[in-house]
């Protein structure tokens, strides 16, 4: 702390004045002997010399000085004025040679208060004597504007008194030999002020220095600056407990902030300089050097949960180069800019994977070259921690892709290359093909149409060099009995086939091109027919019995016209096999209950509707059990938890970085998404009964976005953030560029959404709106899209049930509540609601 360099330090000029004042003696003028005993009875004026050199010229009566005269005496000093007795008595004026002088009242020889002693430098005083020397009370005052007024003792300032200085100062208190010495007060005009104990004319720690701004100090002084051991506290709530050299803090010392925050450590000028260590109260610390209050490569901050910096900083940030190692085994060393990992670097991952490339905040993002341990590697552009199109990935096999990336998957449209020529392009999902797309082998076959979990499956066209065509369904990558394969001469063949292939089982084939017309039905094995069969000719000629590798045999049932056998000897010319590939089927039902559902609600007043992740699968958004819907099939995540566990209360406690992983990963799959027709036509049902409400399981805001209103979000909304700490409510439209986990931007705590984690209660607010929503009785509940497996999304369904209200269930999979219900309907409802609010209207 720079302490008031302006403070002048007049102490020094004052004693030594006082000092010259307290070795002036007032010569004591004793009485001249024989000056004036001719005529003792009557005032006569002379001139007398006296042998010691004294010279006088005034009145003398009985052998006396008596009235007026002037005496010089050997050394200079001069008297002017009235005498008695022979005495300096009356009014008077005595000179020195030095320039001082006193003019005033003079009592048997002695100065005293009813005068004024003048110094040649302007100085005055005005008090009593005793003596030469100044005593009692007396005010004495400088030219430059200083004021003393106070007691003086033999000469010097002691006892109470006040000091003022010209600039404004002023002393209030005790002296001593002239100086400010034992309890006093000094102020300054800009409104500091010590209050305390002094000595020889310093303040010392026994009082507290107060600033006008609200800071005090207390401490040791040297001076007019705080120096050695003191503390100083500010208005803010800072304060300082440590070394202090001439009114800096200097040395070993302890600052602490109002916030928490705290550095114990070296001090240079007022900042923290050398070595130290600095804490916050999130728990960051760092220690090492500093240097001019910043914080040097030269040492390490720790932050929470293990993870470690050590590099440059700017502003007290991590920007320049530096190191920061996670205790999961991560580790990047690059550049930081204002605190965040931004510019060019690389990630080493823990299980050996690396990134070496651009970042931004964090994040992978810019140019980068992406390694796995497996041999994996993507080289191009990064956008918030995603690959994107604008790359390859390169696979140990050969492989190569270049497409869209979802989540650090391949996902969406993409071209994958085999070493060998083959190539597929079209939809891939979890790093697999599925969806639309085409596969093009080198040998020239290919395929088109629909693909599942890297295998053709679905409904697809398979083609051959050979002109050979197969278009129908497929399963895990083999061609079924739902389908036909076209060989070039026009024949065509329905029926099952083997795993490898080729034509096996009951099926028929047929000759159509040209003036062919042949026909067998029967049992085909490896291509050929092979077992019981009928083959049958335009002309009318007719085999049935037995074939074996494509040769008739055995008994004759029914033969040929003319007897000629015109079975071909092979099948096989007109088969080759395929390669494999996938897809999904769909199912629907009988919509005629509809109108008889329409007809039962159009008397229903109190309706409710119960929604799960089924009524936003036609938006895009997955339709597994459990929160988000990410996760169904008990596997670990990639932290070792169950992804209840990842997504709990007490993981948002302890490891919220982990239990915002998986929140950011909800959130990534709903940001994207829009309300489809389900939605649209809960909000068109609100006008169609008198009360309507809609109670939803889903945190992905879908509902609200269409325009529900009255609307009961039981489990919350992803999108509705609060601070643990303050309980400052945030409402975000997505958590794209929110650094993860976020921080409430008013007290720093952490903040997180406001939804039902696993082992948390449920909101009392919603409990309470659907308790007061169902205690109006219900006359009809539809459940939509959800299996039910909690006890407060079955509740209003059976209640409804034993109540005889109408129970409607619109689910393409059997739930807890399938067996209750009144109307079953194995459909999506962004089909059916639509149609089933067709019909009320």
């Amino acid at each position: 702390m720079q302490i008031h360099k302006y403070l002048v330090i007049c102490s020094c000029v004052i004693f030594i004045l006082f000092g010259h004042v307290n070795c002036m003696k007032f010569k004591k003028i004793l009485k001249h002997k024989g000056d004036g005993s001719e005529d003792n009875e009557h005032s006569k004026f002379r001139r007398v010399d006296y042998p010691n050199g004294d010279h006088y010229e005034g009145y003398f009566r009985n052998n006396e000085k008596n009235g007026n005269g002037t005496l010089i005496l050997d050394n200079g000093t001069k008297y002017v004025g009235q005498f008695k007795d022979g005495y300096f008595h009356g009014k008077g004026t005595m000179l020195w040679t030095s320039g001082e002088r006193y003019e005033g009242i003079f009592k048997k020889g002695e100065k005293t208060k009813d005068g004024v002693y003048y110094f040649p430098d302007g100085t005055k005083y005005v008090g009593t004597f005793k003596g030469d020397l100044f005593n009692g009370e007396g005010v004495m005052t400088w030219k430059n504007g200083d004021r003393y007024e106070g007691t003086f003792v033999n000469g010097q300032r002691a006892g109470s008194a006040i000091y003022t200085f010209a600039n404004g100062r002023k002393y209030v208190g005790k002296f001593k030999e002239g100086k400010f010495n034992g309890n006093g007060v000094q102020s300054w005009p800009n409104g500091d002020r010590y209050e305390g104990i002094f000595k020889g004319g310093e303040k010392t720690e026994d009082g507290v220095y107060f600033f006008l701004d609200g800071m005090t100090y207390v401490g040791t002084f040297k001076g007019d600056l705080f120096n050695g051991q003191g503390i100083m506290i500010w208005n803010t709530g800072d304060w300082y407990n440590g070394t202090f050299v001439n009114g800096e803090r200097m040395g070993n010392g302890t600052y602490t902030f109002a916030d928490g925050r705290k550095y114990v450590g070296e001090f240079n000028n007022g900042q923290f300089h050398g070595k130290g260590v600095q804490t916050w109260p999130n728990g960051d610390r760092f220690e090492g050097i500093f240097r001019n209050g910043e914080k040097t490569k030269d040492g390490v901050y720790y932050l929470p949960y293990g993870i470690k910096y050590m590099g440059e900083y700017k502003n007290g940030r991590f920007d320049g180069q530096g190191v920061q190692t996670w205790p999961s085994g991560g580790r990047y060393e690059g550049s930081f800019v204002d605190g965040e990992i931004t510019g060019n670097g690389t990630y080493t991952f823990a299980d050996g994977g690396k990134y070496v490339g651009e970042f931004n905040n964090g994040l992978f993002h810019g140019k980068g070259v992406q390694t796995w341990p497996d041999g994996n590697r993507f080289e191009g552009i990064f956008k918030n921690d995603e690959k994107t199109k604008d790359g390859v990935y390169y696979l140990p096999d050969g492989r190569k892709y270049v497409g869209e990336y979802k989540n650090g998957r391949l996902e969406g449209q993409g071209i994958m290359t085999w070493t060998n020529g083959d190539r597929y392009e079209g939809s891939f999902l979890y790093g697999e093909r599925t969806g639309s797309g085409t596969s093009t082998l080198s040998s020239g076959e290919k395929y088109v149409g629909e693909f599942k979990n890297d295998q053709i499956n679905g409904r697809g066209v398979q083609t051959w060099p050979n002109g050979d065509r197969y278009e129908g369904v497929f399963i895990n990558g083999e061609k079924t009995k739902n389908g036909v394969y076209y060989f070039p001469n026009g024949a065509e063949y329905v029926g099952p086939y083997n795993n490898n292939g080729r034509f096996d089982g009951q099926g028929i084939m047929t000759w159509t091109n040209g003036d062919r017309g042949e026909k067998y039905v029967g049992e085909f094995k490896n291509g050929q027919f092979h077992g019981k069969g009928v083959q049958t000719w335009p002309s009318g000629d007719r085999y049935e019995g037995t074939f074996v590798n494509g040769e008739r045999t055995g008994n004759v049932v029914s033969a040929f016209g003319n007897g000629d056998a015109k079975t071909p000897s092979s099948i096989s010319s007109f088969f080759s096999t395929s390669a494999p590939l996938q897809t999904s089927s769909s199912s629907s039902n009988d919509r005629s209950i509809l109108d008889k559902i329409a007809d039962e609600l159009r008397h229903a007043k109190h309706v409710l509707a119960i929604t799960g992740a089924g009524i936003s699968a036609d938006s895009g958004l997955p339709t597994y059990r459990g929160i988000g819907g990410l996760y169904s099939d008990g596997k670990e995540t990639d932290d070792g938890m169950a992804i209840e566990d990842a997504l709990s209360g007490p993981t948002m406690r302890r490891r919220p970085d982990i239990c915002w992983k998986y929140i950011h990963q909800i959130e990534l799959a709903c940001r994207a998404a829009k309300p489809n027709a389900a939605h649209e036509t809960l909000v068109a049902f609100e006008s169609k009964f008198p009360h309507f409400a809609v109670l939803t399981q889903n945190i992905d805001g879908l509902h609200r976005v269409a325009g529900s209103k009255n609307l009961i979000e039981i489990h919350g909304n992803i999108q509705q953030l609060f601070c643990t700490s303050c309980g400052h409510d945030i409402y975000v439209n997505s958590f794209e560029g929110m650094k993860i986990p976020p921080k409430c931007q008013r007290c720093g705590s952490l903040v997180r959404p406001r939804v039902v984690l696993f082992g948390e209660m449920l909101p009392i607010r919603a409990i309470t709106q659907l308790h007061e929503f169902m205690s109006k009785g219900l006359d009809a509940v539809i459940s939509i899209g959800t299996t039910s497996v909690f006890p407060y999304i079955a509740k209003p369904v059976v209640d409804a049930a034993r109540n005889n209200a109408v129970t409607i269930e619109i689910n393409p999979g059997e739930t807890e509540v399938s067996d209750v219900v009144r109307y079953r309907l194995r459909e999506r409802a962004a089909i059916v609601l639509p149609e089933l609010l067709k019909r009320l209207s």
